[in-house]
């Protein structure tokens, strides 16, 4: 399934002046290119396929909805979805007092080798891909939706503050910090598990700490260690960037009934 940027181009221009009239047609032909993005976005964040189906659903419904008065480029669809997944979050957690954690049987982990540039020795380490997923996972919905708009769906921080009411320099200083962060988490677990061995400094500072796993402590020790030393700084260098990772993951698949499903809830003229 191919990716599709979630940004408009100039063809939709009539798609997109036909719409305003009420056809619906015209709004499904507009955004049929987006349709498995946006399923796999808000797949990736809620984690539950009959979950994601509803929430696409409503996303749809808002868009149709709100294209008379504001258009709908396709960016505006994404933050919808992630709008009306958060809310099925917030309900689910009412309903369910856990939030659900683990994969509930999806593997989202699968990667698309035309998305990863030349570094395909990452198609065959698994252990570094899902400590990617794993990492993601682990963030807040609010921190990992955003990072998927900007790394996943290709949004820009001035196209992301236009649609989220933000200013865009503060949209930019978060994603820096979301991107930042989130690769020294993953490459620092790297570090203690593959390169600790290389650097006698990080051997006793991980022997000091003596904990059980990679906790956001030894996280970030390793991060402050890492910044004054040379051999670890360039056995960091030499992983891909986990965001790049992130980005490269195949699109989830969907049942054709779900699509069929979503294009329902847009009324016939």
């Amino acid at each position: 399934m191919e990716a599709v940027a979630a940004t408009a181009a100039p063809a939709d221009d009539a798609l997109a002046a036909r719409t305003r009239t009420g056809d619906r047609e015209a709004f499904i032909a507009l955004y049929e290119p987006h349709f498995g993005g946006v399923f796999d976005f808000v797949l990736r964040v809620v984690r539950d396929r009959d979950e994601a189906t509803a929430v696409v659903r409503r996303a749809i419904a808002k868009a149709w909805n709100l294209f008379p008065e504001r258009g709908a480029p396709p960016a505006l669809l994404y933050v919808l979805a992630r709008s009306c997944a958060s809310e099925e979050l917030r309900q689910h957690r009412r309903r369910n007092s856990a939030l659900r954690t683990d994969r509930e049987g999806l593997d989202f982990t699968q990667i698309d080798a035309d998305r990863l540039s030349n570094r395909s020795a990452v198609l065959f380490d698994r252990e570094f891909v899902e400590l990617v997923w794993d990492s993601a996972a682990a963030l807040s919905a609010e921190e990992y939706s955003l990072l998927d708009l900007h790394v996943r769906r290709e949004l820009g921080a001035e196209e992301l503050a236009q649609h989220l009411s933000s200013e865009s320099d503060s949209v930019q200083t978060r994603l820096a910090r979301l991107r930042e962060s989130f690769d020294e988490a993953v490459i620092s677990t790297l570090l203690a598990t593959r390169c600790r061995r290389n650097c006698h400094q990080l051997d006793v500072l991980l022997a000091e700490l003596d904990v059980d796993g990679i906790t956001p402590k030894v996280r970030m020790a390793i991060q402050q260690h890492v910044r004054r030393c040379d051999r670890c700084q360039e056995s960091k260098h030499g992983f891909v960037s986990p965001t790049e990772v992130l980005g490269s993951f195949a699109l989830m698949s969907f049942d054709p009934g779900v699509r069929v499903s979503a294009w329902k809830s847009i009324p016939a003229a």
